[in-house]
């Protein structure tokens, strides 16, 4: 529109094939938001053009934001990406400090075919040894029903595994759970991911993270892996021990990635102005 003041324009374009849009505002600071479908589609061998307009908008523009660290080190070819994570949609909650009641373990999420059975039983074994009557609860829908009917009777050798309809978080035996798993099927979306989308609404809950695949994971002490080199017995030993211990820098996570600081990242502060 012809009324628009284009030189206090703020841009953030979530489109890989819109550098042209710098031409059409030349003084107006411009983001572009980056993921990894996009980039995807880039280094199929038929799809050069758009390796072309993918090259030709992160040049254009003052800042690249992207969610995942492999996409941040391939879009270094053309400029300086930044790393522009999930936040925090809820505030940090204390969690309750009886750790004689934390014996469960909690997958909050999809129960589908990215979840990596195999890893849930033997989690579901490990806590089962421990001989505290802890459980693996697995929490959320099914996109069909005859999926999630193999998945209980592929989970039936292991009797504290407890698959459950979706539930609200707050809903949720909080003050039972060690932790939160996060244990998918090795793909290649999978290995890209940088933070699970449900990550910070389980670490505002205080709960570290248990994972499994996902070699780009952000590395923090509370977030443990169930597939290295330490045996699950000795991961969930681990996460008890540290489970107190761990909640100021679960805190200053969670806070330090708030709704706020995501503004900040696309230059417009939390009253909608722009800096």
């Amino acid at each position: 529109p012809a009324d628009i003041d284009r030189a206090r324009c703020t841009i953030i374009n979530i489109r890989y094939e819109y550098g042209f849009v710098r031409a059409a505002f030349p003084g107006a600071p411009m983001t572009t938001i980056i993921h990894d479908n996009f980039e995807a589609q880039c280094r199929l061998p038929w799809r050069g053009h758009i390796t072309d307009a993918l090259a030709r908008t992160c040049r254009a523009s003052d800042r690249v934001l992207v969610v995942s660290t492999p996409l941040q080190r391939r879009l270094s070819l053309w400029c300086k990406p930044e790393l522009f994570l999930p936040w925090s949609v809820e505030a940090y909650r204390e969690p309750a400090a009886d750790m004689a009641r934390r014996t469960d373990v909690a997958f909050w999420g999809y129960v589908d075919t990215a979840v990596d059975l195999d890893m849930v039983r033997r989690v579901a074994h490990a806590i089962e040894a421990r001989g505290e009557g802890g459980r693996v609860l697995l929490i959320g829908p099914t996109e069909k029903a005859h999926r999630r009917e193999r998945i209980i009777r592929a989970l039936a050798d292991a009797p504290n595994i407890e698959v459950r309809e979706r539930t609200d978080l707050d809903r949720l035996p909080l003050d039972s759970l060690l932790a939160a798993i996060l244990p998918y099927v090795d793909s290649e979306s999978v290995r890209s991911v940088t933070l699970a989308n449900k990550s910070m609404q389980l670490l505002a809950r205080g709960l570290p993270l248990l994972i499994s695949s996902m070699p780009e994971f952000v590395q923090k002490p509370f977030i443990l892996r169930l597939d290295g080199e330490v045996p699950i017995a000795t991961v969930l030993e681990r996460c008890h021990a540290g489970f107190l211990g761990w909640q100021s820098d679960i805190r200053a996570f969670v806070e330090s990635n708030s709704p706020a600081s995501r503004l900040k990242s696309l230059g417009v502060t939390a009253d909608g102005s722009t800096e």
